[in-house]
C-alpha cells in the first residue's frame, strides 16, 4: 500500500482510486479468511501451515517470525537419536554404579 501511495502521483487518478479499491477489498478477504482458519493445535499442523505460507510469500514478516518460533520450538525438543542416547548414557552410568558396587 505504501509503493501504490508512493507511485500514486505517477498513475492516472482512475487508476489509482481502482487499485487503492482492490487493495482495500483484498485486505478485508484476506483478514475475513484468516478468522475462518482455525489455530494449528498440534505442531504438525503448526509445520504444514507454516509451509503452505512459505510458500506463498516467503520474506512476508508475518511469515519469517513464524518461522523463526517454529524453528525455536523444534530446538527445544530432543530428537528421538539424541534422547537415546541420553538414556543410554544414564542406562550405561547405572549399571557401572552397580558393578561397582557389586565389586567392592
Amino acid at each position: 500500500m505504501k509503493r501504490l501511495l508512493t507511485a500514486g502521483s505517477a498513475l492516472p487518478h482512475e487508476l489509482f482510486t481502482w487499485l487503492k479499491a482492490r487493495m482495500a477489498d483484498d485486505l478485508i478477504a484476506a483478514v475475513e479468511a484468516r478468522d475462518r482458519i482455525p489455530s494449528p493445535s498440534t505442531l504438525r499442523a503448526a509445520m504444514e501451515l507454516l509451509v503452505k505460507a512459505s510458500a506463498t510469500d516467503m520474506v512476508d514478516p508475518d511469515v519469517l517470525r513464524g518461522r523463526h518460533r517454529l524453528a525455536r520450538c523444534l530446538a527445544a525438543k530432543p530428537s528421538t537419536t539424541g534422547a537415546a542416547k541420553e538414556l543410554g548414557a544414564k542406562v550405561s552410568e547405572a549399571v557401572r554404579g552397580r558393578a561397582g558396587r557389586a565389586s567392592q
